[in-house]
């Protein structure tokens, strides 16, 4: 019953903002294409209806789908939202930045996050992008949304003796 009330609600999230749809890569294009379109105010929707979609989906057990581009199309959209009511912030870097923090205050991974976001972007923005990751990580290193696919901890056994590891 649960699976069959989150499937219809993310029905009904995909029915009023499509644009939630998908992973997020090339929903991030339109968003950036079609911003004046959509303005602040749905900019802000579509990242909560982003996140309610996700909420739904690790909620259920879909966890094999992903969430690190997704958690990036939330940060785009915000980051849009951001730069389009303050004009005198340049809207790729607030995407670029509000990508990286989102994705690190749920992931708690600000170097990889880095990395990548670095390699699809310029590597010329690193400082910026690492910066954002960072005070994501520093800020919300108390918080935690999801729980990790397994146990960190783990004991190996070999010949009798168990060492155990954390």
């Amino acid at each position: 019953m649960l699976l069959a009330t989150l499937g219809v609600l993310i029905g009904v999230i995909a029915y009023f903002f499509p644009q939630t749809l998908f992973f997020g890569e090339k929903e991030i294009e339109t968003i950036v294409e079609t911003r004046v379109t959509f303005g602040v105010t749905m900019l802000v929707a579509i990242a909560v209806a982003k996140m309610l979609a996700i909420s739904c989906t690790l909620h259920s057990g879909f966890r094999d789908s992903g969430f690190i581009f997704p958690l990036f199309y939330i940060g785009a959209a915000i980051g849009l939202a951001i730069a389009l009511a303050f004009p005198q912030i340049h809207p790729t870097i607030c995407m670029v930045c509000l990508m990286a923090a989102v994705n690190v205050a749920v992931t708690k991974t600000p170097i990889s996050t880095s990395v990548i976001l670095s390699v699809f972007f310029d590597t010329a923005i690193l400082p910026v992008i690492g910066i954002a990751s960072f005070v994501s990580f520093l800020l919300t290193t108390q918080l935690s949304l999801i729980q990790t696919p397994r146990s960190r901890d783990f004991d190996i056994s070999q010949e009798g003796r168990s060492v155990h590891a954390v």
